[in-house]
């Protein structure tokens, strides 16, 4: 695979993860685009209770109800509702540890199902770059300072975590997609659904 074609700030590179494609979205539709939306969620809800990030809840919107995404070609499924609008509240001060919990997503797609959804992790970077305080041009250095090593590498450690807590991502993803939407499944019932690790 080779590198997305976007990035932060410069739109150039430092941003990019080598091994990381998305998909397009006719490629997945109905019911495989929502399993990716429930994977992207439960990673996420994992990866947070793993790095100690409190979030209220994951929120499934009713069918066809979720923010547009990807120019109005899709909808969002479902997603973690964080404590507070501001993203610097989970994001500082620890950078490298809410970026796992911000890459978690889109890469645990990428271990579990192949490839990720479209925009997906432009999304979650984008919002966590909001909350590090770089919403200009970064450096690859700049980022990879901010991420605790280089993107190659901490892409690679969360895959590797994915890959080993696969079992727990799924089973939450295999609950989310039993509910009848709209609802949210609270932190508490997210810990006690997969534990911690």
């Amino acid at each position: 695979m080779g590198p997305r074609n976007a990035d932060y700030g410069a739109r150039e590179g430092p941003g990019r993860l080598r091994d990381v494609e998305d998909i397009e979205v006719c490629e997945c539709s109905g019911q495989d685009l929502e399993w990716h939306g429930y994977i992207h969620e439960a990673a996420h809800a994992v990866a947070a209770v793993d790095n100690d990030i409190r979030f209220e809840c994951i929120y499934l919107y009713a069918e066809g109800a979720g923010p547009s995404v990807n120019g109005g070609l899709s909808r969002v499924t479902a997603e973690a509702k964080m404590p507070s609008e501001d993203p610097a509240t989970w994001v500082l001060p620890d950078t490298a540890t809410s970026f796992r919990f911000c890459a978690a997503g889109t890469l645990a797609e990428e271990q579990l199902i192949g490839h990720g959804m479209y925009g997906a992790y432009d999304k979650d970077v984008e919002y966590w770059l909001k909350g590090a305080g770089r919403l200009g041009a970064i450096t690859a250095a700049e980022f990879h300072a901010l991420i605790g090593g280089s993107a190659d590498d901490v892409a690679a450690s969360i895959m590797a975590w994915a890959s080993c807590n696969e079992e727990r991502i799924e089973r939450l993803a295999a609950h989310l997609a039993t509910l009848s939407r709209p609802t949210e499944v609270s932190y508490d019932e997210v810990v006690s659904l997969v534990g911690r690790n």
